[in-house]
């Protein structure tokens, strides 16, 4: 799963059995090859079951269903035969079928909305398969296509029993809190983790660090690590910066190289406490894999983003230079309305013009495609002597010439 996804998700592991949520085409393509069965959690389907309006209340269930139970994954793109993945088939157009299609559809036909990402695999250039992720839900939602509440059992969803609606009513209430404490490195740094990995607050926070640590907690002055938290949310993930490791592990680092951590909390505010306790030994660290940072990954998402995006402008310069360049101003960037008006007349197909002001010798020398200096002396000309009747007295102006400026130009008050 990417780095950067919903904390929500992380915890409640891998939706899949045997990779995270496929999110291209080889993923689907392993799914097959791998030939991972169907489950609670994942459903294939061809992509006929998107044609809609036909399907919309089949698809509404299936969505529904997937909340009100566990949360899962359905696959639409990949045909199945009992309950085997057997390949992709073609695809939906993409003229019928979009991701913010599918959005709406779940939006306005589960009452309340599920928490849910929706992913499109293309295919071909016209079709795509989609993914649709659905978060377990800790209240029910219902089908407003047929007005029931539905619940996944194995491979097919099936109407809820009334009892069943208030167990996952009451899930919230029931869920046991839990948290977790790690030491993770990425980039060779060293971070303290804390994550409620639960699906309700734990409350009365209190971590207890080995006294040699006393000089990075007071260099930290993190108050949550010195004082604790009254109520830590569901999902919450906090991460602190321990130290660089290479200088952690150095035989000189002030530092032990192995230590515990204990956290204690309580599920509620009149609970019991409870105690987890971590060892860190940063040896175990040595000699692995670097793992990029959270910005290291964002850079590079940034970095193709801009490429993509200079590209766009590259082309979409090209095609203002070939379309219309004659028709910009002098700075060959900003337009005037008149050159809007002209843009108008090229789109439409016609060989209309309007006339332009001659407000600088740039303008002349980008409408006429003329050299510089004589776009000079035609300027100079219209500025300061704009009898049109004299333009081919003027030197290096043609008669043929002399007609294009009249075309082109806006003369004195005319």
């Amino acid at each position: 799963m990417p780095h950067n996804v919903d904390a929500r998700w992380r915890q409640y592991g891998k939706i899949l059995p045997s990779m995270d949520i496929p999110r291209s085409r080889s993923d689907l393509e392993k799914l097959v090859a791998d030939k991972v069965q169907e489950s609670a959690r994942l459903e294939y389907k061809a992509s006929p079951a998107l044609s809609f309006p036909k399907q919309t209340g089949e698809f509404a269930k299936d969505i529904s269903a997937m909340a009100n139970s566990d949360g899962g994954v359905i696959i639409y793109g990949i045909t199945e035969k009992d309950h085997l993945p057997v390949g992709l088939d073609g695809g939906v157009s993409h003229a019928s079928v979009t991701r913010e299609r599918l959005e709406q559809l779940i939006i306005s036909n589960i009452r309340p909305r599920p928490e849910f990402e929706i992913i499109q695999i293309d295919l071909t250039p016209d079709e795509a398969a989609f993914v649709v992720a659905i978060q377990r839900s800790d209240r029910p939602h219902q089908n407003t296509f047929d007005k029931r509440y539905y619940k996944r059992f194995n491979f097919s969803a099936h109407p809820m029993e009334d009892y069943e609606i208030t167990d996952v009513r009451n899930r919230r209430m029931i869920s046991e809190a839990e948290l977790h404490i790690a030491f993770e490195t990425r980039n060779h740094a060293v971070y303290f983790v804390v994550e409620n990995v639960s699906r309700s607050s734990v409350f009365d926070v209190v971590f207890e660090f080995p006294v040699e640590l006393g000089p990075w907690l007071q260099k930290r002055n993190a108050p949550a690590l010195t004082q604790g938290f009254r109520t830590f949310p569901a999902g919450r993930r906090l991460r602190f910066f321990y130290g660089g490791y290479i200088g952690l592990v150095a035989p000189e680092s002030p530092f032990p190289k192995q230590f515990d951590v204990s956290v204690s909390y309580r599920s509620q505010p009149d609970a019991s406490a409870k105690r987890e306790t971590l060892h860190v030994d940063l040896m175990d660290f040595f000699g692995s894999n670097v793992e990029k940072s959270d910005a290291e990954h964002i850079g590079e998402h940034i970095t193709k983003g801009l490429e993509a995006l200079a590209k766009q402008v590259e082309r979409l310069a090209g095609l203002f230079d070939q379309h219309v360049g004659q028709m910009s101003t002098g700075t060959g960037v900003t337009l005037s309305v008149t050159a809007l008006r002209n843009l108008r007349h090229v789109l439409a197909g016609s060989d209309q013009t309007e006339k332009v002001h001659p407000t600088e010798f740039t303008v002349v020398e980008e409408v006429l495609q003329v050299d510089r200096d004589l776009a000079i002396r035609i300027w100079e000309f219209l500025q300061f002597n704009p009898a049109s009747d004299t333009l081919e007295s003027l030197e290096g102006v043609t008669p043929d010439l002399a007609d294009r400026i009249r075309q082109s130009f806006i003369i004195g008050r005319s």
